[in-house]
């Protein structure tokens, strides 16, 4: 299962209102009835989610390594 898939089954389980066992059959049915600008829009909107992580992760790394560049100019 890719990540797509996944994110799709989590929008799905959001509006989900039934029973355990006959959610993965709805999953289908629901997925069946999606039009192509739906699942284009669901693509960008997890894009868009994993772009801002890896934004913040950049960022993280980023100033992780300041940190472990100060520490070292300092034991120096």
């Amino acid at each position: 299962m890719n990540k797509f898939e996944k994110y799709l089954m989590e929008i799905h389980a959001r509006d989900y209102h039934g029973t355990d066992d006959n959610m993965p059959d709805d999953f289908e049915k629901w997925l069946g009835e999606l039009d192509t600008q739906e699942l284009m829009d669901h693509a960008e909107e997890l894009l868009s989610k994993q772009y801002l992580m890896i934004e913040r992760l950049t960022k993280i790394a980023g100033d992780s390594f300041d940190e472990l560049k100060k520490i070292v100019e300092l034991s120096t």
